[in-house]
């Protein structure tokens, strides 16, 4: 996976892609970054949610360029897709990068974090991050929810219209797809995760044991919100400052312990976490043994995933003790993974179903007022020279003038209009500009046929 700290230039990418025209569509654009395009500290800075998010939405289409808009603002990712009222992508980039600058103003990116994806390009990338393939950690879930919570926030503000509503229940549902038809989203890729899925394999039900994580760092935090995320039924927190344990504590509702009594809870709970960055072993063999003596043969779980360890190597040596370290770990977190790229085609396939799916939406709309206008051109051609050569006929005579006139009408459309939905459906839409053109549909106010 490429660094965070690479920065491709902000480029537009060129067609071998299918780029709608503008009319009824319009261009599909997206100007984000992501932690493969920016560090930490920048999209930090160019996140925006609540009412930070609402004044972007509005503001964003206050302008001549922007149709539609969606953003998406995550820890890893800052996105923002537009459906534009103009053919000028190059115009519609600058428009939302522009937006970002004014409602992220202490954001210190440049044009370097930026990538800028545009028609099938940028549809293709949305259904990849909905099904996790551009996430951080392959195959993870919980971008699905966040894409959802884009959306809606989106919806409420009346940012989002017909195709971003389309384009974003398209990924939703590939995302389902990828995760309910493959195993791209099965086994754990963190070892915080496989901690706590670890700790469930040989404990079982969860909901009816207790949990020490020692360690309110980053990497304990994730272990603690895993253990919660399982159900289980009590869990406790220490750490070396009795603060940050406090904090944890309130964050994913748990009890904080201090450090000094982990003697006293080993003997009550039934899995110990550790992962602080203690340069020493914080519970040895000794204090393990005590515990255990107290426990009337009750077994223990003990998973170390700090670096250097916390958990004394001998504890293996106890009876009724399961230890594992971080290395333990790693090879199941690589058996996971591999397993989860081996997924890939198969979710590559399910995207590229449903990006067909939304493309063949898309050109019908395109189609529809076209198919519309000429239909529309032959009736009022069809009308005005029945009003004209009514008098010729006996009233007797009208109704079947009407059908007879109806069913010519019919016949002469039945093979343009086939002919214009072949075109759509290769996404030939330059043909349905010169059908448009051959028919005079977009000259204004003209009824055509003219007089014979």
């Amino acid at each position: 996976m490429p660094s965070a700290d690479r920065r491709p230039e902000l480029r537009l990418v060129q067609p071998t892609e299918r780029v709608p025209p503008v009319g009824a569509a319009g261009p599909l654009v997206l100007v984000g970054m992501n932690h493969r395009s920016a560090p930490v500290e920048v999209r930090e800075g160019a996140a925006l949610d609540g009412d930070a998010a609402l004044a972007a939405l509005t503001d964003g289409l206050t302008g001549p360029l922007i149709r539609e808009l969606v953003l998406i603002s995550t820890c890893n990712r800052t996105e923002l897709y537009a459906h534009l009222a103009t053919a000028d992508v190059a115009a519609g980039a600058e428009s939302l990068i522009g937006l970002l600058r004014r409602h992220a103003p202490n954001a210190a990116f440049d044009r370097s974090h930026l990538y800028l994806l545009h028609g099938e390009a940028a549809v293709t990338h949305l259904l990849r991050v909905a099904a996790g393939l551009d996430s951080m950690m392959l195959g993870e879930g919980q971008i699905l929810a966040q894409l959802r919570a884009a959306h809606a926030a989106s919806a409420q503000a009346s940012a989002s219209g017909a195709v971003l509503n389309r384009l974003f229940q398209t990924a939703f549902r590939a995302g389902k797809r990828a995760r309910t038809e493959t195993e791209i989203g099965q086994g754990a890729v963190s070892v915080s995760l496989a901690a706590a899925e670890l700790a469930a394999k040989i404990c079982g039900d969860l909901r009816r044991r207790s949990a020490l994580v020692i360690g309110a760092g980053e990497t304990g935090e994730l272990a603690a919100r895993h253990l919660t995320g399982k159900g289980i039924g009590r869990l406790l927190i220490a750490n070396r400052t009795a603060e940050r344990a406090s904090a944890l504590s309130e964050r994913v509702g748990a009890e904080a312990v201090p450090l000094e009594a982990l003697g006293r809870h080993l003997s009550e709970v039934d899995i110990v976490v550790s992962a602080t960055g203690s340069p020493e072993i914080l519970v040895t063999a000794d204090d393990v043994r005590r515990a255990m003596s107290a426990r009337g043969g009750r077994m223990l779980v003990m998973i170390d995933i700090a670096v250097p360890r916390d958990l004394d190597p001998e504890i293996r040596r106890i009876d009724d003790v399961f230890l594992h370290d971080i290395d333990d770990l790693q090879g199941l977190v690589q058996q996971n993974l591999a397993r989860r790229l081996a997924e890939v085609p198969s979710v590559e396939k399910i995207l590229a179903e449903e990006r067909t799916g939304f493309f063949g939406w898309l050109e019908q709309l395109e189609l529809t007022p076209t198919l519309r206008d000429l239909t529309r051109q032959f009736e009022r051609i069809r009308r005005q020279e029945v009003a004209k050569q009514l008098k010729r006929f006996r009233q007797d005579d009208h109704e079947a003038l009407e059908l007879m006139t109806r069913a010519l009408v019919k016949k002469l459309l039945h093979l343009p209009l086939a002919q214009l939905r072949a075109y759509a459906a290769t996404g030939d839409a330059t043909r349905i500009e010169s059908v448009r053109d051959l028919f005079g549909l977009d000259d204004d106010g003209q009824e055509g046929g003219g007089e014979s």
